[in-house]
């Protein structure tokens, strides 16, 4: 079983500015807080009314601090 720690940062136009998951494998590494890997869609420049619907290409994601590109 895969478990997933969700955070958002803030919220502009009703949508997170940032999301940062936490990934478990079973429920003793979430116990232990021994996470798997994180994710991260965040933006580098923050902008008061930026989010993570409206204004995705202004994000990265991030997997263990590492930028990952998704855009073609």
């Amino acid at each position: 079983m895969l478990f997933l720690c969700l955070g958002t940062v803030n919220q502009a136009n009703g949508y997170p500015r940032g999301l940062t998951i936490t990934v478990y494998l079973n429920r003793r590494d979430v116990e232990r807080n021994e996470p798997v890997c994180e994710i991260d869609f965040c933006t580098e420049e923050y902008k008061e009314d930026w989010d993570i619907k409206n204004n995705v290409e202004h994000f990265q994601l991030y997997l263990d601090g590492k930028e990952i590109d998704f855009y073609e």
